[in-house]
């Protein structure tokens, strides 16, 4: 039995519109989820001002995307 290649593909590529994949950005040898998060690391980088990232947020289930400073 014959089947579509295009009625296979179809749903396959609806998923990867939907967000099915993931971008991401390099700063030196780390993965950055968008562009903003390579803005501020190249900045701080450059600004020589100490960070931590993905840092949990106390009394919360959140986690902070920079620590900068100690705050």
């Amino acid at each position: 039995m014959k089947r579509d290649l295009m009625l296979e593909l179809v749903p396959k590529l609806k998923k990867l519109d939907e967000g099915g994949y993931a971008r991401g950005y390099r700063v030196g040898r780390s993965l950055v989820p968008t562009g903003t998060h390579q803005l501020l690391r190249m900045l701080l980088d450059s600004m020589n001002i100490p960070y931590k990232v993905n840092v949990p947020v106390r009394g919360t289930n959140l986690r902070a995307d920079f620590f900068v400073n100690g705050s």
